[in-house]
């Protein structure tokens, strides 16, 4: 999968699946991303790992995963989340 837009250009890992009735249609699955830029308004990131598990085919409740780096002033600064 390929994310483009203003925040983002990266390739994306995708393992998913689709369960449905008539009116309830639901994504389930794992979706991962290693080592691409992120922007934030003006600041650029790195991310090192990033994934979201849907885990449920009942309801869409994503469980996030991110780690990403920056440098400003010349500190590098980690984080995950």
């Amino acid at each position: 999968m390929l994310i483009d837009n203003n925040v983002a250009r990266a390739s994306v890992n995708a393992d998913t699946g689709l369960a449905w009735d008539i009116y309830r249609p639901v994504l389930f699955g794992r979706l991962e991303r290693r080592k691409a830029p992120f922007i934030s308004g003006t600041m650029e990131f790195r991310i090192l790992h990033a994934s979201a598990d849907l885990r449920t085919r009942l309801k869409m409740t994503p469980v996030l995963a991110i780690a990403a780096e920056t440098t400003v002033s010349g500190y590098n600064i980690q984080d995950e989340s």
